[in-house]
C-alpha cells in the first residue's frame, strides 16, 4: 500500500471510527473468547469465515504458519478480521483480531520476513484471550 492509498484510506475512515469500531470488536470477540476454548473459536472462524490468505513462512525461527480470515456477523455490516497464527517453538495457534488495514499490509510487504510481518501488524492487535 502506497502513501496515496494510505491517505485515501485515513480519509476514509477517521482514526476516531477505526478506533471505534476496534473497541467494539474487542469486546464481541472477547466476551466470545471467555466462554470459549481456543480450538472452538478457531473451528467457527474457519468454518463460517472467509478465507482469505495465508503465509506459510518458510525460513521464519519463530512462526509455523499465518491463515487469515473474514467474518461478518449476520446482524452487522462490518466485517471483522482474524489472523490465526502457530508458532514454531511450541507449536502453540493464536487467534488475533486486527483490521483490514493489517491484514492487506502484511500480504504486500514483500521485504520483511513473516516474524518481522508479525511484530509490526498482527502483534499489536487484540489476541483472544481463550483457554
Amino acid at each position: 500500500m502506497g502513501i496515496t492509498e494510505f491517505i485515501y484510506f485515513y480519509k476514509k475512515y477517521t482514526m476516531k471510527t477505526l478506533l471505534g469500531l476496534l473497541f467494539v470488536l474487542s469486546i464481541s470477540v472477547a466476551s466470545y473468547s471467555q466462554n470459549n476454548s481456543c480450538d472452538e473459536i478457531k473451528r467457527f472462524i474457519e468454518s463460517n469465515g472467509t478465507y482469505l490468505n495465508h503465509d506459510l513462512a518458510r525460513g521464519s525461527t519463530s512462526i509455523s504458519s499465518i491463515y487469515f480470515y473474514e467474518h461478518t456477523p449476520e446482524d452487522s455490516y462490518t466485517a471483522n478480521y482474524y489472523a490465526i497464527v502457530k508458532f514454531t517453538s511450541s507449536l502453540t495457534t493464536y487467534i488475533y483480531a486486527i483490521d483490514y488495514y493489517s491484514y492487506s499490509s502484511y500480504m504486500t510487504s514483500s521485504t520483511r520476513s513473516a516474524g518481522e510481518k508479525f511484530h509490526v501488524y498482527i502483534r499489536e492487535h487484540n489476541m483472544l484471550d481463550c483457554h
